[in-house]
């Protein structure tokens, strides 16, 4: 089992690659980003959880692929 320096390893390299990210992104000075917005980055990298970046099963009312495959066993396309 792994202890407590390798999970703090691992965080501190997730921190380092979300900065490294975020410098990226928004093109600023390391000492101008703040704490409080590398950690989000560094725990879930995704940039934002829009409409646009979601899976279509995550949107309400919307079928999932298998579920669609099940109500259209015919092979055509789903409408």
């Amino acid at each position: 089992m792994r202890g407590l320096g390798f999970r703090r390893h691992h965080t501190r390299r997730a921190r380092r690659r979300a900065l490294r990210y975020l410098r990226w992104l928004w093109a600023a000075d390391p000492a101008r980003i703040a704490p409080k917005s590398i950690a989000p980055h560094a725990v879930d990298r995704t940039p934002c959880s829009c409409s646009m970046c979601g899976a279509p099963r995550k949107f309400p009312g919307e079928a999932a692929r298998p579920e669609r495959i099940t109500l259209n066993p015919g092979g055509g396309p789903a409408i």
